[in-house]
């Protein structure tokens, strides 16, 4: 009972620190977010992401057109914040530094797709198409060899 006690204390908390948080302005979630003090991050960090998240989400699903791959632009772009939060800088609003890392996570993101799926292209019908056309070729340069005349003594080479 003690611990159904903790838990509803625990989510009444992170209800009251949310509510908190509504007011405040992105530097301060940065601020509450780089102090760690246990769910006053979770929640500021939280406010950030549902703050932000939909910039970021739009930004990189126009970008990558995938949704899978929109969604993992996406986590990456507030890892990124969740990695550099102490030596961000935050006047006014994080929107245009999260557009900053979104766009160029995004774009890293749609490069290593192509180069993937250019990567893993079947090439079974061309291997298949080059060993036909390698096989004439090699009958037909054989077929040219069995022509040539037989080798002589080997005369003037100075091999002793």
């Amino acid at each position: 009972m003690l611990r159904d006690r903790a838990g509803t204390i625990r989510q009444v908390q992170a209800l009251y620190d949310g509510a908190a948080t509504a007011g405040l302005s992105d530097a301060q979630l940065l601020e509450r977010f780089v102090r760690r003090d246990g769910d006053v991050t979770e929640a500021a960090f939280a406010a950030l992401v549902e703050r932000h998240g939909p910039m970021v989400l739009g930004l990189c699903r126009r970008i990558l057109g995938d949704p899978h791959e929109a969604q993992d632009a996406f986590q990456a772009t507030f890892l990124v914040l969740a990695r550099k939060a102490e030596t961000v800088t935050v006047e006014g609003s994080l929107g245009p530094w999260l557009h900053g890392v979104g766009f160029r996570v995004a774009q890293r993101a749609r490069v290593v797709a192509l180069r993937r799926r250019i990567r893993e292209t079947p090439l079974s019908i061309d291997i298949a198409q080059q060993t036909e056309e390698c096989r004439d070729d090699c009958e037909a340069l054989h077929a040219e060899l069995d022509r040539l005349p037989p080798a002589g003594p080997a005369v003037g080479i100075g091999i002793t």
